[in-house]
């Protein structure tokens, strides 16, 4: 099968349709980004001339069948107020005294009316009954047929709670009751008021289009269409795609890995799964690989820093490591800072170097450059600030804001970008007086001013030094449907990832949940989604999030994090930035290697000493990776706290081994949920105390997968599990013990068998006996080392196999257990290297304990501030 990046194979496949069929064909994506991207996939393939196939949005695609025009925010909410006083006050009518509420004072909660008459329309939700007052809750069952019986009980449960707490008198809750009252009558009235003037929102027209299209009054013709990288699919979508395709030739290209898919716990396949099943692939797109999150090899880094700002120091580190990985083949292209707070951005561009790969940095922002960073926002603020103490009119005052604008421009010293920015603040100010004119009445200024400001703070500033060339700066958002080879993503802290807070809402959760509305937990899935994906084809994404907010709260690493770092099953590295500036290391003195180390590392390793140890796999592991860490570590025993997740992962490791030896050695009659039972009663109190029933499934699942595994191989007979094997072994005149624990050793005729379980990691390759001790290998064997060692201990003349079996992998049909045979010819090697690995260790000839590791391994060492070696990107001056 075939794995590529998804708008690659989409181009490939377009490329391919008949020359008519691309003529008729109308590609619909979610975003513009993508569209870019997909037309430069598409322009790489072609030669020649060609036809370029027309490519859409879906919200432009719905507006150009229309006749109604979106209007802007401050226009909608005047109709909606207008409307509203309509209605409320034919029900409420003003008492002595009283005074009409004001725009100003509508304005804010008005966008919450608006905003929820938006969801409602997108999702295609009868009003009329969402609105309903009921006077009995057995009329559940009358007005609402429609809802299925789970939906029915949580409007019970929802109307019983409702009648507590709006019983009382405060003016509150009987305010929200009378508002409740007279919403499906402003909706309606709302609805035709905007009409009138050819105006809508948003999910207005997109209710216009479905409904006009099954009254028969709206059709497409003879086109084609190809709906491109959808996730979430509000209701008028989905009838939109239903229509199309049940008239029209539709073609669905879904960009999704069965990882999250097949996993109905995970949050990130919750619309996928609908839209699969409901819309399916296009035939030969079917036939690309939607397995990548667990075939590739992407390398997972997840760093914390101590504030948030902090987390673009690390830029430099992550632009510099990957330099010395990739070499020239590193392009900036292929390169994507993901930010999940946009509030970092000034600090990003300051953090990027001048160079990459000795090329100009270049940079595109595709989110833009918000204006509100801008020193020209703060002009206009402070000159917006004093429109209420004028005596002129705010038409006036905007007049002479636009004329300021002008004359700044016009100034010599005034650079591009700040004419740029000039020009785009006077279209707002102009687009803004002309709805000023809609209005057609008189606001106070410092409403208007505040107004304005709001929406020259959401402005954002083209940014692009090329549409799809340099690194890409973007929100998460923004990612959809692009696939990058290196991904640095910012602020994955808790508060930032997923960014879902409480939704502003007239319209209560279980009124949502039972009309489709949009909810808090939709928007997590659609948050997971974004997420999950961008694991789909990249080779490196490092997640960095603060371990403090700015109120001096503290922050965890997002949820995504955690659920990723249990279910991924793959090695990520977790690294801490050090706080402000970097320990200067050429200050270290590093640790005498004399006579009196040595003693320390061999007591209780030679034979005849009186407490018994020996020089285990780990051990031995430990010291090719780095002598300096080995020496903290093993000799001066220098204990790092471990993480929670960590030891967790630990726990869980130990769980399944000992549930594998209890099953084995029942010859498998024990039910495999018993052997977990009896597992995790040999478990010590603080394992115990962090494992729950998920960690349980997990490796129930582990054994459940690795009997499969074993029954393919009947041939086998199991010998023994957990075995501990001590031999002794001379070395230049010294006796000295090496063993360890083999988790199963099986025979096949007279041959050995060893196993070695691994319940996370990526599968390892055997290279060179050399290359196994060689500490500048940057993919260095270190579980095939171990299990070779255990070869080495068990060898008596005959060959023996070996076999690291990779228990997350077992179910993949692209993974197989890899056997390799060790034979006399590479135990004279390994035993030679053994022999040079202990010499070196003992031997005083080099005076200090020297770090000998790739800076693969120092990026991640507990150690690395006690080490003089420099593994920081330096500053660019």
């Amino acid at each position: 099968m075939k794995n590529k990046k998804f708008l690659v194979a989409l181009a490939e496949n377009v490329s391919q349709m008949p020359q008519e069929d691309i003529q008729k064909l109308r590609l619909i994506f979610t975003n513009r980004r993508a569209i870019k991207y997909f037309l430069k996939e598409y322009r790489s393939i072609k030669q020649g001339v060609y036809f370029l196939p027309q490519c859409d949005t879906i919200s432009d695609f719905v507006q150009q069948h229309s006749q109604l025009k979106i209007a802007d925010e401050l226009s909608l909410i005047y109709v909606l107020y207008n409307c509203y006083q309509q209605v409320w006050y034919s029900h409420n009518p003003l008492g002595k005294d009283e005074e009409k509420e004001t725009f100003e004072q509508f304005y804010f909660w008005g966008k919450t009316i608006l905003s929820d008459f938006d969801d409602i329309d997108k999702n295609l939700a009868d009003a009329s009954k969402l609105y309903i007052t009921l006077s009995e809750e057995k009329e559940i069952e009358d007005k609402f047929d429609f809802l299925d019986q789970n939906q029915k009980e949580i409007l019970s449960q929802y109307f019983a709670d409702f009648k507590k707490l709006y019983s009382a008198q405060s003016s509150l809750q009987r305010n929200f009751t009378k508002i409740w009252h007279c919403l499906f009558e402003v909706y309606e009235l709302y609805r035709k008021a905007l009409a009138e003037h050819s105006l809508a929102y948003s999910g207005m027209i997109y209710r216009d289009l479905v409904e006009r299209l099954q009254q028969g009054s709206e059709s497409f013709g003879d086109d084609m269409f190809a709906f491109v990288g959808f996730n979430v699919l509000n209701q008028s979508e989905k009838a939109l795609f239903t229509h199309i395709k049940n008239n029209n030739k539709a073609l669905f290209f879904w960009d999704y890995d069965t990882f999250y898919t097949q996993s109905s716990s995970n949050e990130a396949g919750l619309f996928m799964r609908e839209n699969i099943k409901a819309f399916a692939h296009d035939e030969t797109f079917s036939q690309n690989d939607f397995s990548a999150i667990e075939n590739n090899d992407c390398r997972l880094k997840i760093v914390s820093s101590t504030y948030s700002t902090e987390q673009t120091n690390y830029i430099r580190s992550w632009i510099s490591n990957l330099e010395k990985e990739y070499g020239k083949s590193l392009q900036q292209s292929d390169m994507a800072i993901i930010l999940n707070d946009e509030n970092l951005l000034p600090f990003v561009l300051k953090s990027l170097p001048k160079t990459i790969n000795n090329c100009q940095t270049k940079v595109n922002i595709t989110m833009g450059y918000p204006f509100k960073f801008g020193k020209l926002y703060e002009q206009i603020a402070d000159f917006l600030s004093q429109a209420g103490e004028s005596d002129k009119t705010i038409k006036q005052q905007l007049g002479e804001l636009t004329q300021f604008l002008i004359d700044t421009a016009q100034q010599p010293e005034c650079e591009p970008k700040d004419k740029q920015a000039c020009f785009s603040s006077i279209k707002t100010i102009e687009q803004f007086e002309q709805t000023l004119d809609f209005i057609d009445s008189e606001l106070p200024a410092n409403f208007v001013s505040k107004i304005l400001l709001r929406l020259l703070k959401k402005r954002t500033m083209p940014f692009e030094s090329d549409a799809t060339d340099g690194i890409q700066i973007m929100g998460l958002l923004e990612s959809r449907s692009l696939d990058f080879d290196h991904i640095l993503m910012l602020s994955t802290g808790s508060s930032n990832l997923p960014k879902v807070s409480n939704t502003i809402t007239f319209i209560p959760h279980s009124l949502r949940v039972c009309f489709n509305l949009t909810t808090d937990e939709k928007k997590t899935a659609v948050f997971a989604y974004y997420f999950y994906r961008l694991l789909h084809h990249a080779k490196t994404i490092d997640y960095v999030y603060s371990m403090v907010l700015s109120n001096k709260d503290a922050e965890e690493m997002s949820c995504f994090l955690q659920q990723l770092r249990v279910e991924l099953q793959k090695p990520i590295k977790l690294l801490k930035l050090p706080r402000g500036e970097n320990i200067n290391r050429t200050t270290i003195t590093l640790p005498p290697k004399d006579e009196q180390t040595i003693e320390q590392l061999l007591s209780g390793r030679r034979e005849g000493d009186e407490k018994s140890s020996y020089f285990s796999a780990s051990l031995l592991n430990s010291y090719i990776s780095c002598p300096l860490s080995f020496y903290y570590e093993r000799i001066l025993k220098l204990k790092i706290s471990e993480a929670d997740e960590d030891y967790t992962y630990r726990a869980l490791g130990n769980l399944f081994h000992q549930a594998a030896q209890i099953f084995e050695e029942s010859n498998k009659s024990k039910p495999i949920n018993t052997c977990i039972e009896e597992s995790y009663n040999l478990l010590k109190d603080e394992e115990k105390s962090i494992m729950v029933q998920f960690h349980k499934d997990i490796a129930a699942s582990f054994l459940k997968d690795l009997e499969i595994y074993d029954n393919k191989k009947p041939e086998r007979c199991f010998v023994a599990a957990e075995r501990e094997v001590v031999k002794t072994i001379e070395i230049d005149g010294q006796l000295f013990r090496f063993g360890g624990k083999i988790d199963r050793i099986d025979k096949e005729g007279d041959k050995l068998i060893l196993c070695d379980y691994k319940t996370g990691g990526s599968p390892e390759k055997l290279q060179e006996i050399e290359k196994l001790f060689d500490p500048n290998n940057k993919n260095r064997a270190k579980y095939l080392f171990q299990i070779m060692f255990y070869a080495w201990l068990e060898w008596d003349g005959k060959p023996i196999d070996v076999e690291v079996i990779y228990l997350h992998k077992l179910k993949s049909s692209h993974y197989e257990v890899k056997s390799y045979t060790y034979n006399a010819i590479l135990h004279e090697e390994f035993d030679q290297k053994m022999r040079e690995l202990i010499a070196s260790m003992l031997s005083t000839e080099k005076t200090i304990w020297e770090t000998l590791g790739n800076d693969n391994v120092c990026q991640y060492c507990n150690y690395k501030d006690l080490c003089s070696k420099d593994i920081d990107t330096e500053n660019d001056d």
